[in-house]
């Protein structure tokens, strides 16, 4: 359904000049359909790698850069208290990546948004991850 409707929008972008950007969620924290976060990680991946390269579409990789920091920066928490919607230092990964794949553009040494320099630094590190590999 995910891939038809990928297709569906697509047509419709490009009768109007536009071209399709894709967005790939991050995770929740827990257990979900079975998968734990990086196996919903890779999942999602996978699908919109799939669908992404049939439409010649952008992909905001969100989900790698969760998986990245939760690997590698343990103590930055992602996630609110229900472990499903992004936390402030969440969003402001997703925001990175999303300036990386849209500007095509090194996030690092983006404004900090609040956040500690560290912090921040930890952050955009993950967001060029996961943009550029």
């Amino acid at each position: 359904a995910c891939k038809e409707a990928c297709k569906t929008l697509d047509k419709v972008i490009r009768e109007k000049g536009g071209k399709t950007y894709l967005y790939v969620r991050p995770p929740v924290k827990y257990s979900n359909f079975g998968y734990d976060t990086k196996g919903q990680a890779a999942e999602y991946t996978k699908l919109f790698d799939e669908i992404g390269q049939e439409l010649g579409a952008s992909r905001a990789h969100t989900s790698k850069a969760f998986v990245y920091t939760m690997e590698n920066n343990p103590d930055i928490n992602l996630y609110s208290s229900d472990n499903a919607h992004p936390s402030k230092r969440g969003s402001y990964l997703v925001a990175c990546v999303n300036f990386a794949v849209l500007y095509n553009r090194t996030p690092v040494g983006l404004y900090s948004a609040g956040l500690n320099e560290d912090e921040a630094a930890s952050l955009q590190k993950a967001a060029e991850i996961a943009a550029f590999g």
